[in-house]
């Protein structure tokens, strides 16, 4: 997916969690606030200015996700800042990135969450860039 492929109505995740409907070249946000300019992002959808926290991550239409940045997280680094949470949780748990399992499709991340006394294994975990507010 390139910049240019990018159409009014569709939705973009950024890095940092937050949601911007695409309208005209604007990223706007549910107070129809214009939060972004499409100008400041390169053709691979990476925010210019090296905000890796304005990245676009996923691209919505309609009711499909029709494109993913996919992490190699076999090459996370151990210890690295995560959320990770499981299915049907609404509470994303902050931690550190212990392992990935890519033969598990259930539960394939290894955290460590310092307020829970053991490391778990997750369904879904997304990396905290070091400028993002957890």
């Amino acid at each position: 997916m390139n910049k240019s492929d990018l159409k009014n109505g569709m939705i973009v995740v950024l890095r940092r969690g937050v949601t911007r409907v695409i309208i005209g070249k604007c990223l706007v946000d549910d107070d129809v606030n214009i939060c972004n300019i499409l100008e400041n992002y390169n053709d691979d959808l990476t925010h210019m200015n090296n905000c890796k926290s304005e990245d676009i991550m996923k691209i919505i239409h309609g009711d499909k996700i029709i494109w993913e940045r996919k992490v190699d997280w076999k090459n996370v680094p151990f210890g690295t800042k995560v959320r990770a949470w499981w299915e049907d949780s609404k509470t994303k748990q902050v931690g550190k990135f212990l392992a990935y399992d890519d033969d598990d499709t259930e539960l394939p991340f290894l955290v460590f969450i310092e307020h829970i006394p053991d490391t778990n294994w997750y369904g879904f975990c997304e990396i905290i860039e070091e400028e993002e507010d957890e």
